[in-house]
């Protein structure tokens, strides 16, 4: 049997982060032609040659954002190629990409079908975020946000508006973005971070001071909005895909 593998540029130290936080999706790594190689189950179920690549763009962008927003430090891998390679070691197939292929910006149902490769023992955060950025489309968006460096009170503001949304239990739309109490009620944040930040990101998230804050409001600070976001933004991942 044939297997594909995809040939990454990138540091050791994001290599060494691709390696141990994927500890379920049955990923096999090897080195191949000088190049880190990544085998995943998605390339194998592939049915020619672009459709192993299409899930190796998409797969790689998924793993990509998720590890940005898990390890600060992580800059990223490149798509370099891809080699079809017999069990013996025969390769059938090779891609070379003159330069690389940035994979940031698709996610699809590669990255979604990453939640069939995965068992027990439970999946780590960036698994599960990687499954949910193929299945649903504004966690996707929500992401890329996250990943906006430095991070700015439009993105953030962005976040909070999405995560109050996709947590709601309200029936229709309107209801949903109109639901301020919903990230409060489910312990996620208290109602006076909920208070600050929402006044606050209103009065920078056009990049500078709009409306006074409101009267009685602490204005929160960058520093811990941040914090605040990005704790907001993993509490969202855990109830969108438990473990």
């Amino acid at each position: 049997m044939a297997v594909w593998y995809a040939l990454l540029d990138g540091t050791q130290e994001d290599f060494v982060h691709l390696k141990g936080l994927f500890p379920t999706s049955n990923f096999a790594f090897e080195e191949i032609d000088g190049k880190f190689a990544l085998s995943a189950p998605v390339f194998s179920r592939s049915n020619d040659r672009d459709s192993a690549l299409d899930a190796m763009s998409e797969l790689i962008a998924a793993i990509n954002t998720s590890l940005r927003l898990s390890v600060r430090s992580y800059s990223g891998v490149d798509l370099n190629g891809a080699v079809e390679r017999r069990e013996d070691g025969t390769v059938i197939s090779r891609v070379i990409f003159a330069g690389g292929v940035a994979s940031d910006d698709s996610f699809g149902a590669a990255a979604v079908s990453i939640a069939g490769s995965i068992g027990r023992p439970a999946r780590s955060k960036e698994e599960r975020l990687v499954s949910l950025l193929g299945r649903v489309p504004e966690i996707a968006g929500v992401a890329r946000e996250m990943t906006t460096r430095p991070l700015t009170w439009s993105a953030m503001n962005i976040v909070y508006e999405s995560a109050k949304r996709l947590a709601s239990t309200k029936t229709t739309p309107k209801a949903r973005s109109n639901d301020h109490r919903c990230l409060v009620d489910r312990g996620w944040i208290s109602e006076g971070q909920s208070n600050s930040f929402y006044y606050t990101a209103k009065h920078w998230r056009h990049g500078f001071p709009r409306e006074p804050v409101e009267a009685g409001v602490v204005e929160m600070q960058y520093d811990d909005a941040t914090v605040l976001i990005g704790g907001l933004f993993w509490r969202l991942v855990n109830h969108l895909e438990p473990e």
